[in-house]
């Protein structure tokens, strides 16, 4: 939908049902997604954790959840200006949209740092192994900047979600290992304890 055509056409009171249906949909949407990764952002993924919470209490199956950092992205931005580093987000923002399940949500949660639910995820041993596979995506990946090809790595901590570990919980302790992560130098999965 064209904006400018829709308030164009609105100002002459020539707006349908269907536009603005599809008006208020792209609003919702923008609402929830990050501008420049495409992902989940902030708001959207917190809906995403209390609709999953809600079926955690139900007493379906549980879920975990992973936090990961860019290592260094301060480098990026510092070396070769917000650009670069604006191109080394979307491109580990699109790494990990296709490193996990169609069910599991990425969402970029804040700056450099990128939140995944993974629902139906009873073993830690299981969630571990899918952020080491997103973690080796990460590190394969090469970024090109002029003649020069950007290396990035992440470091992840891994968490359950379960009626022991709740949201707030879940989330203090995957960034706790994630922390970990980083103290052992980076580059590295790490599961709370």
């Amino acid at each position: 939908l064209d904006f400018d055509v829709f308030f164009t056409n609105a100002s002459k009171g020539k707006r349908t049902i269907k536009q603005l249906l599809e008006l208020n949909e792209q609003i919702q949407k923008a609402a929830i997604t990050d501008s420049l990764t495409g992902l989940l952002n902030r708001r959207g993924m917190h809906a995403q954790l209390l609709s999953e919470w809600s079926r955690i209490e139900r007493g379906t199956e549980d879920a975990a959840l992973i936090i990961g950092d860019i290592d260094h992205f301060k480098r990026f931005n510092d070396v070769y200006g917000h650009d670069v580093g604006d191109l080394v987000l979307q491109a580990v923002g699109k790494a990990l949209g296709s490193a996990f399940r169609e069910y599991d949500k990425v969402a970029r949660w804040g700056g450099e740092e990128f939140l995944i639910l993974l629902p139906i995820t009873t073993s830690l041993t299981n969630a571990a192994a899918l952020a080491e596979k997103a973690r080796q995506i990460v590190e394969e990946m090469s970024i090109a900047h002029g003649n020069k090809s950007l290396k990035v790595t992440m470091s992840l901590g891994v968490s359950a979600l379960n009626t022991s570990s709740p949201i707030d919980s879940a989330l203090k302790y995957a960034d706790n290992a994630l922390y970990r992560s980083k103290e052992n130098g980076r580059n590295r999965v790490s599961v709370s304890q």
